[in-house]
C-alpha cells in the first residue's frame, strides 16, 4: 500500500477552495468541465482524515481508501488533483488527473462511478 502523505494547510486550502465551487449556493459553475473539475477535488478530499503531525493538517485515510477499493496503487497523495476535463463525444467528458499511475485502476474506477451518481459520465485517465 502507498505510503499516506500529508498535505500542508495551504494545498488543502488551495484544494477546497476549487471543491468548494460545487456546493449549493455556487452552483452551477461556469461550464460542465468546471462542475465537474471541482466535483472530482471534492471527491478526493473525502479520502483524506486529519493527519497527527502538526505541520500537515491532512493524509490519505487508509480506512476510506479500502472502503473505496483504492487498494495498493501509487499515487502522490500530497499533490494529487484534477488538472484538466474535456468534453468527449456525446455526454461524456475525459477527466485527467495528475499524480496517481496510469495503472491506478481503483482510483480511476471509484471516480468514475462517484461523478456517474451525480450525472456525470466520465473516463477517468491518470497521469504523472
Amino acid at each position: 500500500m502507498s505510503q499516506p502523505h500529508g498535505m500542508s494547510r495551504k494545498q488543502w486550502a488551495e484544494k477546497w477552495e476549487r471543491s468548494a465551487s460545487i456546493g449549493p449556493e455556487l452552483l452551477p459553475c461556469a461550464t460542465a468541465e468546471k462542475n465537474i473539475a471541482a466535483l472530482v477535488d471534492s471527491l478526493l478530499c473525502q479520502l483524506f482524515c486529519q493527519h497527527s503531525e502538526p505541520e500537515y493538517t491532512w493524509q490519505a485515510d487508509n480506512r476510506r481508501l479500502a472502503e473505496a477499493g483504492i487498494g495498493d496503487e501509487a499515487i502522490n497523495w500530497g499533490d494529487i488533483g484534477c488538472v484538466d476535463v474535456h468534453a468527449d463525444e456525446g455526454n461524456t467528458f475525459k477527466v485527467y488527473i495528475e499524480e496517481a499511475s496510469p495503472k491506478a485502476v481503483g482510483l480511476k474506477r471509484w471516480l468514475a462511478e462517484n461523478l456517474l451518481r451525480w450525472g456525470w459520465d466520465c473516463e477517468v485517465e491518470t497521469e504523472w
